[in-house]
């Protein structure tokens, strides 16, 4: 009896990799995701529905869409819950000193994350090669939104 072997496949197995990702306020959604991607949540009480739109969600809190798209792909069985603990989420790139001890390998970052207008200074502005100049007396035509038209004259309702 003593060479049986027993496999218990609970949360005391802890065994596997803790993943760290940092700077998840620089994330990118395609198209027009920010502002029509909805998160959904219910409280379980009546009345308790509530959506907010990608953007409002990220300004919230600059972690949470990282976090709930992990959630949502991982496999729905119980160990889902004891698996997302291992998933350290930063906002910036400060990470806790016992965190950063422990890290052993690092991907690549894809791409870099191209600054935003308002981080260029006024002389990187002025001296960006401009394609054309305006000419002095260009005023934009101010788009009709209502363009009504006239009912034909023989338009009869059924």
């Amino acid at each position: 009896m003593t060479s049986m072997c027993f496999f218990y496949s609970g949360y005391i197995c802890d065994v596997g990799d803790h993943v760290v990702v940092i700077n998840t306020k620089d994330i990118a959604m395609p198209g027009t995701y920010w502002r029509t991607f909805k998160y959904f949540h219910h409280t379980a009480f009546p009345g308790g529905f509530s959506q907010a739109s990608a953007w409002r969600v990220h300004e919230i809190d600059p972690t949470l869409i990282m976090y709930k798209s992990v959630y949502t792909r991982m496999p729905g069985t119980l160990q889902r819950r004891y698996q997302i603990q291992r998933l350290h989420l930063y906002p910036d790139d400060k990470i806790p000193d016992e965190i950063q001890e422990n890290l052993s390998d690092q991907i690549i970052q894809v791409q870099e994350v191209p600054k935003r207008l308002d981080e260029y200074s006024e002389k990187e502005i002025t001296e960006f090669p401009k394609l054309f100049d305006w000419p002095a007396d260009y005023v934009k035509d101010e788009y009709k939104r209502h363009i009504t038209r006239k009912k034909p004259k023989n338009f009869k309702l059924k």
